[in-house]
């Protein structure tokens, strides 16, 4: 099975980091920002994914332990915990409505499976750049594109190889058909542990009221309640995991890949700080998990479905 959970987050996601509802969040140093007076909603960024306002952040997740499903007919489980950093490293400004730029995305993951064909304990990592070009209406009603492209490498670090390095390009164009409403579609193109995957996609970001917040941007969809300006709640689901390439000699029956998809859904919080910081907290459920061992020649060599458990995400972030 092909792990598209990634691809698909990577496709859709970039709509909000980039595309306001009212005229103008766009991810450079000075970002131009128009907000409705009477408004208190802002884009919900339930996991410190880079919705909104551009920005440093860090965010921590710790997962219950995940027992495998009877179905597997094996036991054991999965411990699981990561780390993601954002970075913003460059912007700059086009023109009256165009912006270029470039980010670093860095990811750490602590993976520890049992009984999975002698797997040992796993220090996963996963880093890109990202370059990009956005152009956006003037006004509150027009069209909007977007292009990516983000190189990166998905490795253990100890043997890096040609399956190590990862590729995705994103095209986006939408219209924005008021302050309340934005539509969109997606093309996303990606190379990772060997294999291409292509993937459309679709957006709709609508704020029925001043403060709720409707993102149904699949696979995330969420809502989001402002009552007051530094407080948001929400309610959300968004996939996690990811493919690594990992160096044969630290595991069993030669492995030459990991592959890891779940889904995350729960209640998050989020407080600000004045004009820059924001603290968010997430709590809920891993979902649908499964693991895949590979070889080099991107042969399953044991699969694994997971039973729910619990997580918890504590993130910090500072925004321009």
């Amino acid at each position: 099975m092909k792990n598209t959970l990634p691809l698909l987050f990577t496709a859709i996601a970039t709509l909000p980091t980039f595309l306001p509802l009212n005229a103008g969040t766009v991810q450079v140093p000075a970002p131009v920002v128009v907000e409705s007076e009477k408004s208190t909603a802002r884009f919900i960024d339930p996991a410190l994914l880079g919705f909104g306002a551009p920005g440093f952040s860090i965010a921590t997740t710790g997962s219950g332990t995940m027992d495998y499903d009877e179905s597997s007919r094996k036991s054991g489980s999965l411990d699981l915990f990561d780390v993601r950093v954002r970075a913003p490293l460059n912007g700059i400004k086009l023109g009256e409505s165009a912006f270029g730029g470039v980010s670093l995305n860095y990811q750490y993951t602590y993976f520890d499976a049992t009984r999975l064909l002698g797997l040992k304990q796993q220090t996963l990592h996963s880093a890109d750049l990202q370059f990009f070009l956005a152009r956006f209406p003037t006004t509150n009603q027009g069209w909007m594109g977007i292009l990516l492209v983000n190189p990166g490498i998905s490795s253990d670090f100890r043997n890096l190889s040609g399956d190590s390095f990862s590729l995705t390009a994103v095209a986006v164009v939408g219209y924005q058909f008021s302050d309340r409403l934005t539509l969109a579609v997606s093309g996303a193109y990606n190379h990772s542990i060997g294999e291409d995957v292509v993937v459309p996609g679709v957006g709709v970001i609508w704020r029925p009221t001043d403060t709720i917040t409707l993102q149904l941007l699949p696979p995330l969809v969420s809502i989001g309640w402002t009552p007051l300006p530094e407080w948001t709640f929400s309610v959300t689901t968004y996939p996690g995991g990811g493919a690594w390439n990992v160096d044969r000699q630290g595991t069993a029956k030669n492995v030459d890949a990991i592959n890891l998809e779940l889904w995350r859904a729960g209640l998050g919080v989020e407080r600000r700080f004045g004009d820059h910081w924001r603290v968010t907290a997430v709590a809920g459920a891993n979902l649908g998990g499964k693991i895949e061992l590979r070889d080099s020649s991107q042969r399953v060599l044991a699969d694994r479905d997971l039973k729910p458990s619990a997580f918890g995400l504590l993130g910090l972030a500072w925004d321009f």
